[in-house]
């Protein structure tokens, strides 16, 4: 066997490994990102509580004012209707708080659905591009995604309302650690919440 022959065959199993890689490439990555599948019951001890996260960053349930008896000289503070939008943002922060007790993921190469509550509210992230849809109140949300290391980045944004999710799975506890962001103008501080989820036995 003479050496450049030894040399193209070297040559040609390296273009062909290549080759292999990259027509692979896409299926070979997404083996290697952490499967989040599964039914994911609150740990409550772990996890930060929520409504006392909320009710730091959104201030008290009522608006300044609002008792007030009106008269021909009474009038309502300047900022009244931005603390009535407070509260409802207050309101509907609270009110998701017990969709944080379970948590269902449903995962694909191509997407990822995360199910919340009784009556199993579903948000669909597409791992691939950018999507958008409509959030609890019927409005527009866009929603992307990144991996980042092995943690999955959920993004959405509506308006100036922007909420951040990062997943981690703490394979050697059977633990996911969902970190949420939430950012809106409303807020004195952006909300930031930490929960711990044990992975609920198959059925």
């Amino acid at each position: 066997m003479s050496q450049p022959s030894a040399r193209r065959r070297q040559a040609l199993a390296t273009a062909l490994t290549l080759a292999i890689t990259l027509l692979g490439g896409p299926n070979l990555v997404a083996q290697t990102h952490p499967d989040f599948s599964g039914s994911w019951n609150i740990n409550k001890p772990l996890s930060d509580d929520a409504a006392a996260k909320i009710a730091e960053v959104a201030g008290p349930d009522t608006v300044a004012g609002a008792g007030r008896t009106l008269g021909w000289n009474a009038f309502l503070p300047r900022n009244y209707a931005e603390g009535v939008d407070r509260v409802n943002v207050r309101e509907f922060l609270m009110s998701a708080v017990a969709l944080l007790e379970a948590l269902r993921i449903e995962q694909s190469a191509t997407e990822v659905k995360t199910i919340h509550g009784d009556d199993d509210r579903v948000r669909i992230f597409n791992l691939t591009r950018a999507s958008s849809g409509s959030g609890a109140d019927g409005v527009k949300v866009t929603r992307k995604t990144r991996w980042q290391g092995e943690q999955l980045v959920l993004e959405s944004q509506s308006g100036d309302a922007k909420l951040v999710e990062v997943l981690t799975l703490l394979s050697e506890r059977n633990q996911l650690l969902h970190a949420v962001h939430y950012e809106v103008k409303l807020l004195s501080k952006p909300l930031d919440v930490r929960m711990v989820y044990d992975k609920a036995a198959a059925h």
